[in-house]
């Protein structure tokens, strides 16, 4: 059983659509040798969503010839009414099964889809954990996921699940980050 799948579908689907976004933008990349989505347990218990492979070239940087994990996020939505969220995104300490959330997984680096302005901001995974340890305190519960900047939330319908929020202008303004541009017309 797929959590996700079954019991929100249109989660699944949005899920399905930045990978796909995620996939096509960093296959076309000219220092990306290959990118490949992982399965099973790297993908659900490891939080490892693709493998990204580099060009051993210069342009590539300090990622030359290397090979990394990385986990995709793609729309925040506010859960109260719904509508996305175009200044914040969601950081997962504990998923709907009560294990450790991406934030804590065994991706080297966290991608987020963000639109408008059409970009994945990419950072790494151990710097936004600092960086959430600064500024997030999830032990002090809200029950409404408005109030869920820097606090813990646990969605009614999934009591295991801890998040958090924090605005993008948190991680610009802290970490070093980058931002990618998506491929139009995917």
């Amino acid at each position: 059983m797929n959590y996700l799948k079954d019991k929100y579908p249109d989660q699944w689907e949005e899920k399905k659509r930045s990978e796909k976004i995620f996939y096509d933008t960093h296959s076309a990349l000219p220092i990306v040798k290959r990118v490949w989505k992982t399965k099973g347990d790297q993908d659900t218990k490891d939080k490892v969503d693709f493998m990204v492979e580099f060009k051993d070239i210069s342009a590539a940087g300090s990622l030359r010839g290397k090979t990394y994990p990385w986990q995709i996020k793609g729309k925040h939505f506010d859960g109260r009414n719904g509508c996305e969220l175009l200044d914040e995104i969601t950081l997962e300490y504990k998923d709907v099964g009560g294990h450790k959330g991406s934030l804590f997984g065994k991706s080297y680096f966290q991608s987020f889809l963000i639109e408008p302005p059409y970009v994945f901001l990419t950072c790494h995974t151990q710097r936004l954990q600092s960086l959430a340890r600064e500024l997030c305190n999830p032990s002090l519960p809200v029950k409404d996921v408005k109030d869920s900047r820097y606090r813990g939330y646990t969605r009614p319908d999934r009591p295991l699940e801890l998040t958090t929020r924090i605005r993008i202008a948190d991680i610009k303004d802290n970490i070093p980050y980058k931002e990618t541009p998506i491929l139009r017309g995917v």
